[in-house]
C-alpha cells in the first residue's frame, strides 16, 4: 500500500530529524520549534505514539509488494515502533502508566512538568555537567536517530526489497 509506505517514510524522517536536530545543527529553527511545541503539546505526543503503533502494524500486515505479510517491511516496522516507544518514553511521568496518564490527562501533564528540574537539566547540559546516565541516554537517542534515518533511506531507495 503506497500511502502507508509514504507515511512510514515521513514518520521515520521526521523522527530522525527531531532526534538529531539538537545534536548536529540547532540552526534549523523549524525543527527546533517543532520539537519544543511537541514537548508542550500532550495531544501531539499522544498522536505521534498512536500513529507510530498504527503505522508499524500496517507495515507488518500490508507491506510493499512483493513482500510477504509480516516479513515484508519488518525492519521499517521495527524502526517505527522504536520511534513510537521513544516518543512515549520521553513523555512526562514516572513509569508507563504515569506517562500514559500524563498524555491522557491535562492535570497529570501539568503536574509532571516541573520547570525547576528542566532548567537545571538544561544548565547542566549547557556547561557540560551531564551525568553518565544522561550521556548514555543521549548516545542511545543519537543511535536511534541515525538508525531511523538509515532505514528511511534504504526503504526509499529499495521500496519493494523484501525485509527492508
Amino acid at each position: 500500500m503506497i500511502q502507508l509506505y509514504l507515511l512510514s517514510l515521513a514518520y521515520l524522517l521526521l523522527g530522525a530529524c527531531l532526534i538529531l536536530v539538537r545534536r548536529y545543527d540547532g540552526s534549523l529553527m523549524l525543527l527546533v520549534d517543532m520539537k519544543a511545541s511537541l514537548r508542550k503539546n500532550r495531544l501531539g505526543q499522544l498522536l505521534l505514539v498512536l500513529a507510530g503503533i498504527v503505522i508499524s502494524a500496517g507495515l507488518l500486515f500490508m507491506p510493499m509488494m512483493p513482500g510477504p505479510v509480516i516479513l515484508g517491511d519488518l525492519i521499517p516496522a521495527i524502526a517505527v515502533l522504536f520511534l513510537a516507544v521513544h516518543y512515549l518514553s520521553s513523555a512526562a511521568g514516572n513509569g508507563l502508566g504515569g506517562k500514559l496518564r500524563a498524555l491522557l490527562s491535562q492535570k497529570e501533564f501539568e503536574k509532571a512538568r516541573i520547570p525547576v528540574e528542566e532548567s537545571q537539566r538544561i544548565l547542566a547540559e549547557t556547561i557540560g555537567l551531564e551525568s553518565d546516565d544522561t550521556a548514555r541516554h543521549q548516545k542511545a537517542r543519537r543511535l536511534l536517530g541515525w538508525f531511523c534515518l538509515t532505514v528511511a533511506a534504504l526503504h526509499f531507495f529499495f521500496p519493494s526489497f523484501v525485509l527492508i
